[in-house]
């Protein structure tokens, strides 16, 4: 079970400290790394059409570091559009008066959901939406 974590937690080539390169260009956020093969839901995520990338993080530390990445976001210009129990969004107004988006979703990744268990964030980028009006950070 462990050499799978730490397979699932490979660190990808490439652009390995940016997530979304070109389009969020958040960076990786310490306590974090880039996920390979975002748990073997590459397939499904990439039928959506969007870009995405996935994060691993202990579960003792998804909340805090969602919550980082959030704040990271907000730092390069997007602004928080709500979220749900496990999700965040953010939106960021293009010139041509729509917005781009940008989603966190958190997923355990064992049914034990141990705090030492891999925690996965999937980050979601939307070339265009309409613009929500912007919410308070609590």
């Amino acid at each position: 079970m462990i050499a799978a974590l730490a397979a699932a937690m490979a660190i990808t080539g490439g652009a390995s400290d940016v997530i979304l390169p070109g389009k969020a260009d958040l960076p990786v956020i310490e306590g974090s790394s880039l996920m390979a093969d975002c748990l073997m839901l590459q397939e499904r995520l990439a039928a959506s059409g969007k870009p995405f990338q996935c994060v691993g993080t202990p579960m003792a530390r998804a909340d805090e570091i969602t919550r980082a990445y959030g704040a990271s976001a907000r730092t390069l210009g997007w602004l928080s559009s709500g979220g749900l129990a496990n999700m965040v969004s953010f939106h960021r107004p293009l010139s041509d008066g729509r917005c781009e988006g940008l989603a966190f979703a958190g997923f355990p990744t064992t049914e034990a959901m141990a705090p030492s268990d891999l925690a996965m964030i999937i980050v979601l980028y939307s070339p265009t939406n309409d613009c929500p009006p912007p919410r308070p950070v609590p």
